[in-house]
């Protein structure tokens, strides 16, 4: 199994917990529709794979919002930074989610050493998070490429930072985990 596979397999056991987490400040009676790779025609995945959205969350009164979500093992707690992939190919420069992110939130959460919940989450305001985003230079953060055979790259902005440009950019963190005091 590659590396791939394992990070897909890891993120696809924490979604029942992400699912929780949405009904908590959404409400439980949303519906949540995900996409998977188990389908590669599938209208979801080409959301996915062309603007960064994963999931729609269904309120009854049939309106909707979109979310990219992202699951980081346990292990990077300690690095207490947002990651957002400029490259999936970083030496053919194939675009990532810096220049495709659509979706409207961004669920992005560390699970537990378990791997059976959160340590700490947050759910961002896509848009709010571009323009604070576009405020500062974002060059001065740490550009990491992913060891072979992974070619993408990724800015690493600690949520220390997240949290302070919330305090200008009103309604970045929409919302977090309990335990997010940086």
């Amino acid at each position: 199994m590659s590396d791939w596979d394992i990070y897909k397999a890891f993120e696809e056991s924490l979604t029942q917990f992400i699912d929780e987490i949405y009904k908590k400040h959404f409400g439980d009676d949303i519906t949540i529709d995900r996409s998977t790779r188990e389908d590669e025609n599938e209208k979801k995945l080409f959301m996915d794979i062309n603007f960064s959205i994963d999931t729609i969350i269904r309120f009854p009164n049939g309106s909707v919002l979109n979310l990219q979500e992202k699951s980081r093992q346990n292990t990077w707690l300690s690095k207490n930074e947002y990651t957002i992939q400029l490259f999936k190919d970083y030496k053919n420069e194939g675009k990532g989610e810096w220049f495709k992110l659509m979706a409207q939130f961004y669920f992005y959460g560390f699970a537990n050493k378990e791997s059976n919940g959160y340590s700490k989450y947050y759910i961002l305001n896509v848009g709010v998070l571009r323009l604070a985003l576009n405020s500062i230079d974002i060059t001065k953060y740490p550009l990491m490429n992913n060891k072979e055979p992974l070619k993408s790259n990724f800015y690493c902005i600690p949520f220390k930072t997240i949290e302070e440009l919330d305090k200008e950019f009103n309604g970045l963190i929409l919302y977090k985990s309990d335990d997010t005091d940086n």
